[in-house]
């Protein structure tokens, strides 16, 4: 395995994990057993952090990590750090109001296309 693919394995693993998390909160909030709870929304949020540091590990040049976003018709990997940021931003926001259903839904959507541009 070559030393830029290891990142990746983290970074998909890391990113799917909080979009699960994401959905088991959704779930949850849902039912009315944890809407108030911010806690569970930060961790989510860590955990995604985490991987998109480690999607920037994966890039040969993380000074140009930018560029990244360029080719969004042809690129997975752009693709993907366009999902992972409009997944984190929704799941920032779900965290700011405190757990709300309307939130916590739009976040999981982002989510499930996460994971669906990820292949």
């Amino acid at each position: 395995m070559e030393k830029y693919e290891l990142p990746l394995v983290f970074f998909t693993v890391l990113s799917q994990m909080s979009v699960g998390m994401a959905l088991v909160l959704t779930w949850r909030t849902l039912r009315g057993e944890v809407e108030g709870q911010r806690f569970y929304w930060l961790a989510t949020g860590l955990v995604l952090a985490l991987a998109s540091i480690a999607a920037i590990l994966h890039l040969a040049h993380p000074d140009r990590a930018y560029d990244a976003l360029i080719n969004l018709r042809h690129a997975w990997l752009s693709r993907e750090i366009l999902g992972a940021t409009l997944f984190g931003a929704a799941v920032g926001v779900t965290f700011l109001a405190k757990g709300h259903k309307a939130m916590a839904l739009i976040a999981s959507v982002f989510g499930v296309l996460l994971v669906a541009v990820q292949g």
